[in-house]
């Protein structure tokens, strides 16, 4: 069945008149949660929603769908050939993400980081304090592949020494001086942070939150210089 099918035989109103409807329609998703359909629709669906905002056709292009039915006499906000268009212009554009990690040895391997654009491998139980300190300045060195509009931090407490799942020995100190150098070094590259909490498995749970609490005031620390 193609999209001209569909339309015929359910009586649908075309709001993009000259675009051309003779895709076969291979699977389809119904959600009103713009998320949910980002988390979980397939290339090529056809997507039923209520939904009438102009971001559903950023999400369509984004998920590379191969249509939008809205349901319930629904039209949309604004003229969507236009504004695909553009989204389609501005998703063409992206740059997709470069990655940089300190990563087990072990892991690296078996998890295919090995094609990391930048990492640092270790081995297991080693105070990692050291890794992070050659780790950046490899970053320094190489960092015309690391140009970058923003950093995400993702600050985990698993390499805390007494965490469960942790394959690191920092101490707390240790934990808060990889912070400090992380954010040193994206303030002396002028590169925004946003810092997320990440792995925090320790054997007192006290402990992973006095780790992601000094990452928070070690953030807003450098925010307020």
């Amino acid at each position: 069945m193609t999209l001209t099918d569909l339309a015929t035989r359910l009586e649908l109103t075309v709001f993009t008149p000259g675009i051309p409807l003779d895709r076969p329609v291979q699977g389809g998703y119904a959600s009103d949660l713009l998320s949910d359909v980002i988390g979980h629709a397939r290339k090529d669906d056809l997507w039923v929603t209520m939904q009438v905002h102009p971001n559903i056709v950023a999400v369509a292009v984004l998920k590379e769908l191969i249509a939008i039915v809205l349901v319930g006499c629904a039209t949309p906000s604004q003229p969507q050939p236009e504004y695909a268009h553009k989204k389609r212009r501005e998703q063409d554009q992206m740059i997709r993400p470069t990655t940089a990690k300190v990563v087990g040895a072990e892991d690296a391997e078996r998890s295919g980081l090995a094609e990391l654009t930048l990492r640092t491998p270790f081995e297991t139980g080693v105070d990692g304090t050291q890794l992070v300190e050659e780790f950046l300045a490899r970053a320094d060195r190489e960092r015309v592949e690391l140009i970058a509009d923003l950093a995400i931090y993702l600050a985990g407490a698993d390499p805390f020494s007494d965490d469960r799942l942790g394959r690191l020995a920092l101490t707390k100190q240790g934990l808060l001086d990889r912070d400090r150098m992380v954010f040193d070094y994206c303030a002396r590259a002028g590169l925004p942070v946003a810092v997320t909490m990440a792995g925090g498995y320790g054997r007192d749970v006290e402990d992973t939150v006095d780790i992601h609490v000094h990452t928070i005031e070690t953030a807003a620390w450098f925010c307020s210089r």
